[in-house]
């Protein structure tokens, strides 16, 4: 990929300047989940990577970022919306 050095910079402004669009127009409310009571494995995919395991009585959340930030340095890029 061929990338000039002010598109470089031009592409970091937009990640790290606020984005019109990016949090939900309206209120999302809470779903409730009943505990696995199936022999059979139960799983919800949520979007994007994030999972919820329902197996064996247990439930696990999977997801691989637990931040506020999915970038490396928590005090730049975007924050993801948590309810």
């Amino acid at each position: 990929m061929n990338m000039s050095l002010a598109s470089l910079f031009l592409m970091i402004q937009k990640q790290l300047t606020g984005h019109l669009g990016r949090r939900p127009q309206q209120q999302i409310t809470a779903k409730t989940f009943s505990a696995a009571s199936s022999v059979q494995p139960h799983i919800t995919w949520f979007g994007h990577s994030t999972f919820l395991l329902q197996i064996e009585g247990k439930t696990i959340l999977l997801d691989p970022i637990f931040s506020r930030s999915p970038s490396p340095f928590q005090a730049l890029g975007p924050q993801r919306p948590t309810f």
